[in-house]
């Protein structure tokens, strides 16, 4: 891996930060999806990249630079 590529989870959770609706539309996707072959494995990880947002977001709001 190149030092300009990141981790797919680490670009998706800023972009879920960043932007709530598309947090929403992604999270609205992979819930449609679960049912679907491979669909609860997809699920898990938006689970765990959205709840990863949102701490980021609680934990800027909490920091007195934030």
């Amino acid at each position: 891996m190149n030092k300009a590529s990141r981790p797919h989870d680490e670009t998706m959770v800023e972009l879920l930060r960043e932007d709530p609706a598309f947090l929403d539309e992604y999270l609205a996707a992979a819930m449609d999806e679960a049912g679907e072959i491979g669909g609860p494995q997809v699920l898990s990880a938006v689970l765990r990249q959205v709840a990863k947002a949102q701490r980021l977001v609680v934990a800027s709001k909490r920091s007195p630079n934030g």
